[in-house]
């Protein structure tokens, strides 16, 4: 087996988006510039397929990626299997701000070891590079309503409840923002899972962590391994955070952002 590996300097959903999504590997899938992939086809789940084209742009070499996957742990893991039998594996591994990516894979019998090893490291070293010169335009959108919904309330904590609008926002590119249950609430694809307790208008904000209004079975454990002391458990799948002032959310940022991806990745997962 060949192994490569890198360590991108951006968020794992970000990471994620850009090894994932067709119009994003197109612009990175190649170990130099000489050679680029002209096509892809790629459907991200147990038994799809996947089938890149990569070339060289003189067109004298080219040849076909292909496959099927045969496990997909969102922002984790994708293991797949080639249709020559061979296969290989990618992991994630989210450390803060940064992922720890590690390709294994079956080599072919037809070219050195050595040169399909530095063939891949070269692919992936420049997918590090397009995600860190690109991560930095993530843009964040805010809900209307829920701006429209605050300005109405007249909070004495407004500027804190941004700055966690901002954050939650920021940390995950897929959640969205809604009001429900009065009160700004986060989605990720369509399921509630984070909601920002205002009311009563007090002195303290609080982000509720659950999977939801419709009760489900509890898990065994904590839905997430996370030890942070920020985290107050009612249930195995249902955890609040309280913040009474901007300096707190200032020094909680980063470990917040961190608790968000776990809890997608533990509910998505389930």
């Amino acid at each position: 087996m060949i192994t490569v590996q890198t360590t991108v300097n951006a968020q794992i959903d970000i990471v994620w988006e850009y090894w994932t999504i067709p119009e994003h590997i197109q612009k990175w899938n190649n170990p130099t510039d000489d050679w680029h992939t002209p096509y892809i086809e790629n459907d991200l789940r147990p038994e799809g397929k996947f089938k890149y084209t990569m070339a060289t742009k003189d067109k004298r070499v080219s040849f076909d990626y292909e496959g099927i996957y045969t496990q997909v742990e969102h922002f984790s893991l994708i293991t797949y299997k080639l249709y020559d039998n061979r296969i290989g594996s990618v992991q994630f591994e989210d450390q803060d701000n940064q992922v720890k990516i590690t390709e294994i894979f079956e080599p072919n019998k037809e070219n050195p070891e050595s040169e399909q090893e530095q063939f891949c490291q070269g692919v992936i070293d420049n997918f590090k590079k397009y995600v860190e010169a690109n991560s930095g335009t993530k843009q964040i959108i805010k809900n209307s309503e829920v701006t429209e919904f605050l300005d109405q309330l007249n909070h004495p904590l407004r500027e804190e409840i941004e700055e966690l609008r901002k954050i939650i926002l920021a940390s995950n590119k897929n959640l969205t923002e809604n009001i429900k249950w009065n009160a700004p609430n986060y989605c990720f694809e369509k399921d509630d899972l984070i909601t920002m307790k205002i009311k009563p208008v007090s002195t303290q904000i609080q982000l509720i962590f659950h999977r939801g209004a419709k009760k489900q079975e509890q898990p065994k454990g904590k839905l997430i391994a996370n030890n942070s002391k920020m985290l107050v458990w009612k249930e195995n799948d249902r955890a609040i955070i309280t913040f009474k002032n901007s300096q707190e959310i200032e020094i909680g940022k980063v470990e917040l952002e961190k608790i968000i991806n776990e809890w997608i990745k533990a509910t998505k997962n389930k």
